[in-house]
């Protein structure tokens, strides 16, 4: 009778994982991202620090897009419900933006914007009562 192997554990399968774990290492060179658990500290970043930057690219369709900031090395990910505006709420890629992020995966960046403040919008000001009452699942309370 042949023993059962774990597909994990499989020549194949372990080859794949190193394989894998080099592409990732390179690819976070090459963004100039550290490693998770590499030791290397990003910065003194934390979610109530106001950070400043420029949109990188915005996917009007999608309604994300990236903000490139000293603060965020490789990017933030931005989606349009953090925008800090009232109506239709977009940004273009060059525009100037104030913005505060967390740390965590999202579609490949490090980093998710919480709060965006878009060019002629004052940095720290909360978002309107309307613009939290339209997305849903956020609560509808003013912040």
């Amino acid at each position: 009778m042949r023993a059962q192997v774990s597909v994990h554990d499989s020549p194949q399968s372990r080859l794949l994982q190193a394989r894998g774990r080099k592409f990732a290492v390179a690819f976070r060179q090459a963004c100039g991202t550290p490693a998770p658990g590499s030791g290397v500290e990003v910065g003194a970043h934390n979610e109530d620090m106001v950070s400043h930057g420029d949109v990188r690219e915005w996917n009007e369709d999608e309604g994300f897009g990236v903000i490139d900031s000293p603060d965020t090395p490789g990017g933030c990910w931005a989606h349009f419900s953090s925008i800090v505006m009232d109506g239709y709420r977009s940004l273009a890629a060059g525009d100037p933006v104030a913005f505060t992020c967390e740390a965590g995966l999202q579609d490949g960046y490090d980093y998710r914007a919480i709060l965006v403040w878009p060019p002629g919008v004052e940095p720290g000001t909360p978002p309107s009562r309307e613009a939290i009452s339209e997305e849903p699942g956020l609560p509808t309370k003013a912040l």
